[in-house]
């Protein structure tokens, strides 16, 4: 599921987690990777069959992208940890959210039959950044709504602050899929003409087609992260 760089990083990222919030934290962490590594494997089992996913990524998870779905969290926690400030406990139940949010959906969104850039008005090939489909947006509120409840059986939040955090992974993972559809880069094969996150298509370099070529889909994840963060953070605030 990673590759040796992500292990060593993520093992880190364990063990501060861990340590700042003892078993709630390992638990929703070890929720979220166990998930998204199911997710992983069942689009590997779809793109066997032919579905294929124009994303820049291979098939095991980077050091990138391990920072990208895990640093907000681990530094949140260590806040919490040091400061006691029950709005990084929050944030951090957040971040997790949306990141298994944006994960489910993009895994899940891939066997849609109409997928749907909203931000562009117009449909758009499964598995590209800013894609949209009924069931991939579906299954992104139960992913969010589920790590909340994690959280909650711990009696750690709330229920009201279950909302919060279901809401605020769920409108992360949205503002995910706007950055992915306005700002993140894409290019077009100058063979087939498809349009793709990939810098290489159908053995021929692709030509830049939208969006900022420093902008690819971990910057992105870091950004729908924070902004998840910052959601449940103006909601604890009202």
């Amino acid at each position: 599921a990673l590759t040796i760089g992500g292990v060593i990083l993520a093992l880190l990222f364990d063990i501060v987690i861990s340590v700042s919030l003892g078993n709630f934290g390992f638990t929703l962490l070890a929720a979220f990777f166990t998930l998204a590594v199911l997710v992983d494997k069942f689009k590997k089992q779809v793109k066997k069959q032919g579905r294929n996913e124009e994303s820049e990524k291979g098939e095991c998870r980077d050091c990138m992208q391990v920072i990208a779905n895990g640093l907000l969290a681990t530094l949140t926690a260590l806040i919490y940890f040091i400061t006691d400030e029950r709005l990084f406990l929050l944030a951090f139940c957040a971040a997790l959210a949306e990141a298994l949010a944006d994960t489910v959906s993009s895994g899940i969104g891939i066997v849609a039959k109409r997928t749907y850039d909203v931000f562009r008005f117009k449909k758009c090939d499964g598995g590209i950044s800013g894609g949209m489909s009924v069931i991939g947006t579906a299954s992104s509120l139960v992913a969010s709504y589920l790590m909340a409840m994690i959280a909650y059986s711990f009696g750690v939040v709330s229920f009201k602050e279950v909302l919060f955090i279901t809401a605020a992974g769920f409108l992360g993972c949205v503002f995910d899929s706007f950055l992915g559809s306005l700002i993140q880069a894409k290019f077009k094969c100058t063979v087939c003409g498809k349009i793709t996150e990939k810098s290489l298509h159908c053995n021929k370099t692709t030509k830049h087609y939208s969006g900022l070529s420093f902008i690819d889909n971990d910057s992105v994840n870091v950004m729908g992260g924070c902004f998840a963060a910052a959601i449940v953070s103006l909601f604890f605030f009202i």
